[in-house]
């Protein structure tokens, strides 16, 4: 035995030594076949190779495969991957790995050194309390970084914040009845772009401002330099219900919308080519508008893509920008114009993909097949199979569509990193003699195209395909049109079946078929809701319910009633109070086929297989009163939680 010992210990010493003399190059291309566990186990054999593997390439590389995974690093301020030293690159991939597999398998506990967790006046803490706009109620808030949050108010304002200093350090007042629509943060220009609609007549016309708000670099040193700037970048209007508002790409001025169309049930597409220009494209795309389908608009390329859910499958229309500027109209007269539909003008091609379900797995000794019968306990999953023929355990003859959340990546990332998209649906099922309203949760990934590559479409003529619309005609909505929105909220082979790399190549690959698997958290809960308050068509004031729920790439977090059964003594005891709690859930990563450092038996391998979320209840502070929640948002890099409360707070809750 213990000449084996020394033998094997001979063995280890000789691999060491053969390690330590192979060329840079070459040990490199062997560390990107390694988990950062691995690379940092080979850092505690030797001076040598921890010398090696602590340099920028190896977790570069490490980097790039979190990115692939869309896992954000967790970067301060504007930052880009390019402005980190070699150390803070380090700490980023290592937290943010940490994040990734801890959250994944545990509850995620309280973080006391988060760069949210500090304030210029105050201790590092877990928590940080900050004040919202004196005498404002917030509409929308969402992090810019982790300097700053954005707010919208009721009364229409923008409200730029300094966290660390507590103060307001930018504000627009557009006027009453403003709200803001969409936003997107540019991280390479340090710029927030955003827009603000007003509805100006009962026949749904409506007015956008297109605003910008530019920070300064980190050079500048004066005091007034150094505040952030709005910018008016544009205004246009829209007749019809606008569905949403989609800034494509900043850097190329391109903006769109859907609009329904009453007179064909169809989408139009709304286009800014050049929003520095006075032309627009407004076409019928005759794709029919289903009442509760979800949409979503997305830039591949030179292509704008239409992308549309039902519950059975999803749907991506293209339209090249090319044909789409042959069909640009002059804007007339800038104050009072409204476009007008210009023709019908089909998809150039499209892809489909249908959606996989998971197969319940009915309890020992139950043969029930409802939804719930697949849900699980927080300590076991079960990984029920994945079949083709399984039916929608959420059929939308009882469950519809609450809200859908479009994501996409919005950190800094690489060049070659592919680019995703996430769905997550909240469905609602509405008992009309409780008149309560139970929830569940789907979630799923996709890619742009769905197949993989676009059908080989002999793109036609834009006469051919250009069916010019009575003026008339021209997109005006009915008295009854719902103008609703979907607020937006960016695959891989073991969530889409199809893993061909559409890196460099539209045209070029065959029509595929392509499936997408679903995520369920399928045990039904009731998210808490805020109520707003909206002017319907007939001039009248209703009140629409808000869920308090967000969502990141990564996770979805909510505010729900607790049950009885979950309650204890004191709290059952308070009869006209409905206890509420914070609960987060994360999705399954994304795995690719290449991604062959993970080993098929890895934990990230396996929890990629599962279709059942593990929803965990988040510690909150003890002056945080969740029934004054009123806005509440989720950052996945930081993992941090915001929450502002009708009292004049804003939570930032930072978790690990």
């Amino acid at each position: 035995m213990i000449a084996l010992a020394t033998y094997e210990e001979g063995n280890i010493l000789e691999t060491r030594k053969s390690l330590e003399v192979l060329p840079y190059d070459l040990l490199l291309n062997i560390t990107q076949n390694l988990t950062i566990q691995d690379v940092c186990a080979l850092q505690l054999t030797c001076k040598s190779l921890y010398d090696f593997s602590v340099t920028r390439p190896v977790y570069r590389h490490l980097a790039l495969c979190l990115l692939r995974r869309c896992r954000a690093l967790p970067l301060t301020g504007f930052q880009c991957l390019s402005d980190l030293s070699t150390e803070q690159l380090i700490s980023a991939v290592k937290k943010a790995t940490r994040l990734e597999l801890d959250w994944l398998q545990r509850t995620p506990r309280r973080c006391f050194n988060s760069a949210y967790a500090t304030r210029n006046d105050a201790t590092p803490n877990w928590y940080t309390i900050i004040n919202a706009p004196a005498d404002e109620e917030i509409d929308w808030l969402s992090p810019v970084t982790t300097d700053y949050t954005l707010c919208a108010t009721k009364s229409g304002k923008v409200i730029c914040w300094d966290i660390r200093a507590n103060t307001c350090t930018a504000q627009w007042d557009p006027g009453n009845s403003w709200e803001l629509w969409k936003c997107r943060v540019q991280f390479d220009t340090r710029t927030v772009y955003f827009t603000m609609a007003k509805l100006l007549s009962k026949f749904r016309t409506m007015e956008f401002i297109l605003m910008k708000l530019e920070f300064p670099s980190e050079a500048c040193s004066s005091k007034e330099s150094a505040q952030p700037v709005f910018t008016k970048l544009t205004t246009f209007r829209t007749a019809g219900s606008v569905i949403n508002i989609f800034l494509l790409d900043p850097s190329s001025r391109l903006l769109s919308a859907f609009i329904w169309l009453p007179t064909s049930k169809s989408i139009g597409l709304f286009v800014l080519p050049d929003w520095d220009l006075p032309e627009y494209v407004f076409v019928d795309t005759t794709v029919e508008c289903a009442s509760h389908a979800n949409w979503s608009c997305i830039l591949y390329k030179d292509h704008v893509v239409v992308h549309t859910e039902d519950s059975e499958m999803a749907v991506q229309h293209f339209y090249p920008l090319p044909i789409l500027k042959r069909h640009a109209q002059p804007v007339e007269n800038e104050k009072m114009f409204t476009p007008r539909v210009s023709g019908q003008l089909p998809p150039i091609s499209s892809v489909s993909a249908r959606f996989v379900f998971p197969s319940p797995v009915p309890p020992a000794g139950d043969v029930k097949s409802d939804a719930s019968s697949f849900a699980h306990s927080d300590h076991a999953i079960d990984i029920p199979s994945i079949e083709t023929s399984v039916p929608n355990p959420f059929p939308p003859s009882t469950w519809l569509p609450d809200s859908a959340h479009f994501v996409r990546q919005w950190w800094p990332t690489l060049p070659i990193v592919p680019k995703l998209s996430c769905t997550v649906i909240l469905f609602a099922d509405h008992d009309q003699e409780t008149h309560k309203t139970k929830y569940v949760l789907a979630q799923h990934y996709f890619r742009v195209p769905l197949t993989g590559g676009l059908p080989r479409t002999q793109p036609p003529s834009p006469v051919a395909t250009l069916h010019v619309a009575p003026r008339n005609q021209a997109g005006q909505a009915d008295d009854h049109s719902d103008g609703s929105w979907h607020s937006g909220a960016s695959s891989a082979s073991t969530l889409i079946d199809d893993s061909t790399d559409v890196g460099n190549k539209l045209d070029e690959t065959e029509e595929q078929e392509a499936s997408i698997r679903v995520w369920y958290v399928s045990e039904p809960f009731e998210v808490a809701c805020t109520f707003d308050l909206e002017e319907t068509d007939e001039g009248t004031i209703g009140v629409h319910p808000r869920p308090l729920m967000a969502v990141d790439f990564g996770h979805a977090c909510w505010v729900e009633y607790m049950r009885d059964q979950e309650l204890d003594e004191n709290e059952a005891a308070e009869p006209f109070r409905e206890k509420r709690r914070l609960r987060l859930v994360s999705f399954p990563p994304i795995i690719y086929d290449e991604d062959e450092a993970l080993g098929k038996e890895s934990f990230l391998k396996k929890k990629s297989n599962e279709t059942e979320g593990v929803v965990r209840t988040l510690e909150i502070p003890h002056e945080l009163d969740l029934d004054k929640a009123d806005t509440l948002n989720i950052e996945q890099s930081h993992g941090t939680v915001i929450i502002s409360t009708k009292d004049g707070k804003i939570f930032i809750l930072c978790y690990e």
